[in-house]
């Protein structure tokens, strides 16, 4: 407290743990005051509704109303109808939310950032959003593990912060390894993930950990439909009461220690987790011993019959096709390879065949261009657009077609299904320290053509002059010899060729075709 408001926590990525850090700063808030107070900033829109289902847990009693921003048009509409006091979301959809005015951070006492994504591959939406809160709002972020992208951003947005730590691991020496095994699953299918586990292992003695009531509800109902009583071989809780032929992590220790712990005095045949991909750096630093995968047997049973049609079909090219063009292709390979590897290796080309023309191809997409602000001027290159909209955009290197960096714009082409949303989540980004500005360009053969220049034949009614092709009847001009008072040039004989002088042909001034010469220019007396 006397050092600052700021706090870095250091947890796995485990939405149940999120009552830790979120208690301190939903203490902070003035339930009657209607304004934004509380912003926090999550990896992606299933963070984002687990992390305000715990918010608004956490409020109790108190009318503190959350709002999980999964879209920007959506929460646009939502907050608009019901303004937030605390607003959870992805940093890309809150910058969405800043730039259509909705989101108001002026009144913000508490961000949270919840296990942001990784700091280093997309900082852009990040750092947009940071810049415009209030920087005397407290900053409290949770990850994994400290990095040096990590201390960058503490260093920038968070200084002088309260760091909680994890307690340390007991040495090496005096720690016993635990084998673990884990199915990758997400949050929400855990329970589905339970029962399959359960069919598939069938133990007599069975124990699942869970942490929250939430999770011991959703368990409890889960064996209950499965004919399990409440005190019967399978059983779920926080402490494990004895020895079980399986231990089943519904929820995960954050810990070594934590794992001990629930192993304290008791013993696990076999252990099996349910962990989401991010979470398995952190369940195999807890587990202190080897950490393996367990297939659950729906995808091994999946590739078998995959593999026993492919089977059924080289059955029936060789009951009934004539190939003797092939045998003759491959007999050669038989001095060096076995017939089974060249099979095999024939196999392959014939997959790789099949995904490629499967998948379309780059120039079978329609693409559309998109127009930049910045160029190599402000130092931008063309692997930087392409990381900004893959980041941004949510699509692939491979998508992204033409770049072009030209000294204050930069051009790039991109699949038309998603030309729009990319746009909108480029505008607002900083690139080198300029913020972009993102549209569609259009097209040039979309533009208003111009008429062709070269057909100017018929060009209206212009004072006459549409038949300007044939200039040789230019009408009867008169004896240009008579030309009035005009100093006197009608009385003077022809000029017989001074300088000022010039031979028109023959034709060129006369309807007779004879030869003449142009009047000399009058001289300073005569013109006076």
């Amino acid at each position: 407290m006397t050092r600052s408001q700021n706090s870095v926590y250091v947890l796995p990525p485990d939405w149940s743990r999120a009552a830790a850090f979120l208690s301190p700063a939903a203490d902070r808030l003035d339930p009657a005051s209607p304004e934004l107070q509380m912003v926090v900033v999550t990896a992606d829109a299933d963070a984002a509704v687990a992390i305000a289902r715990c918010c608004r847990t956490l409020a109790g009693a108190r009318t503190l109303h959350t709002t999980a921003a999964t879209a920007v048009a959506r929460a646009a509409r939502a907050l608009r109808v019901q303004p937030a006091q605390i607003l959870v979301g992805d940093a890309r959809t809150l910058v969405g939310l800043l730039q259509q005015s909705v989101l108001r951070p002026a009144a913000v006492t508490q961000l949270v950032l919840a296990w942001p994504e990784d700091l280093a591959a997309s900082p852009s939406a990040l750092e947009t959003l940071l810049a415009e809160m209030p920087r005397e709002a407290a900053r409290t972020i949770v990850v994994p593990a400290i990095s040096e992208a990590v201390e960058q951003l503490i260093e920038r947005h968070a200084r002088r912060a309260r760091r909680v730590l994890p307690a340390a691991a007991p040495d090496a020496a005096g720690a016993t390894g635990w084998p673990l095994e884990y199915v990758s699953v997400h949050a929400e299918a855990r329970r589905s993930a339970l029962v399959r586990l359960l069919d598939t292992l069938d133990p007599e003695t069975a124990f699942v950990h869970v942490r929250t009531e939430t999770a011991r509800q959703d368990v409890t109902t889960e064996l209950q439909a499965l004919g399990y009583a409440p005190e019967g071989p399978v059983t779920t809780g926080e402490t494990l009461a004895g020895n079980v032929e399986l231990l089943v992590l519904f929820d995960l220790p954050g810990t070594t220690e934590e794992l001990r712990s629930l192993l304290a005095g008791h013993q696990a045949a076999r252990i099996v987790a349910l962990a989401q991909p991010r979470q398995l750096a952190s369940l195999r630093s807890a587990g202190a011993g080897t950490l393996a995968p367990f297939t659950l047997p729906e995808a091994a049973a999946r590739a078998r019959a995959q593999q026993e049609k492919l089977r059924d079909s080289l059955r029936a090219v060789l009951a009934h096709d004539v190939h003797a063009a092939e045998l003759l292709a491959l007999e050669p390979l038989l001095a060096d390879y076995d017939g089974i590897e060249i099979a095999a290796a024939a196999l392959r080309l014939l997959e790789a065949e099949r995904a490629q023309a499967a998948s379309p191809t780059q120039q079978s997409r329609r693409m559309a261009r998109l127009f930049l602000n910045v160029g190599s001027d402000d130092g931008i290159r063309a692997g930087d657009l392409v990381g900004a909209v893959t980041s941004m955009g949510g699509i692939s290197g491979q998508d992204v077609g033409k770049v072009e960096v030209r000294d204050r714009h930069a051009l790039l082409e991109v699949p038309e299904t998603v030309a729009d949303t990319i746009a909108t989540r480029l505008t607002g980004v900083t690139l080198k320290g300029r913020q972009v500005v993102a549209r569609l360009d259009q097209e040039r053969s979309a533009r208003p053509s111009r008429p062709d220049r070269g057909d100017r034949g018929d060009r209206g009614d212009r004072g006459g002059r549409s038949d300007r092709g044939d200039r040789g009847d230019r009408g009867d001009r008169g004896d240009r010899g008579d030309r009035g008072d005009r100093g006197g040039r009608g009385d003077r004989p022809p000029h017989s060729g001074g300088p000022r002088g010039s031979f028109r042909g023959p034709g060129a001034g006369s309807r007779s075709g004879g030869p003449t010469r142009r009047p000399p220019r009058p001289r300073d007396d005569d013109r006076r």
